[in-house]
């Protein structure tokens, strides 16, 4: 017999896991706020299911201000950038006492 291979294409948010995603609306989760709602809003960060495009989601590319160079933090790896762009997601299910793990679903970004 052949060993098991692990599927690496399946996105992280759609593999099994024992606890429910207290973010998504379904369970009672909201998208509250977020810093620019230009090209989408915080709700569209917790439906169910996956987007089909950019649009489903929320871009936070776009800035009026934002420089025509992107420099990475040495230490960290990361853009170094004065924008922030930010979402308030509200927990459904009543919150949890801890939170076991967190994915950021980043497949349509570019």
């Amino acid at each position: 017999s052949s060993p098991t291979k692990e599927v690496f294409n399946v996105p992280p948010s759609f593999k099994p896991y024992a606890d429910p995603e207290l973010s998504c609306e379904i369970y009672g989760g909201q998208g509250l706020s977020c810093s620019n709602k230009h090209y989408g809003v915080p709700a569209n960060l917790i439906r169910q299911g996956e987007g089909k495009d950019m649009g489903d989601g929320w871009e936070t590319a776009r800035h009026p201000d934002r420089p025509p160079v992107l420099i990475k933090d040495p230490k960290t790896d990361l853009i170094d950038s004065p924008l922030l762009d930010w979402a308030v997601i509200k927990l459904g299910l009543g919150g949890a006492k801890s939170v076991s793990r967190i994915i950021l679903d980043t497949k349509h970004f570019k």
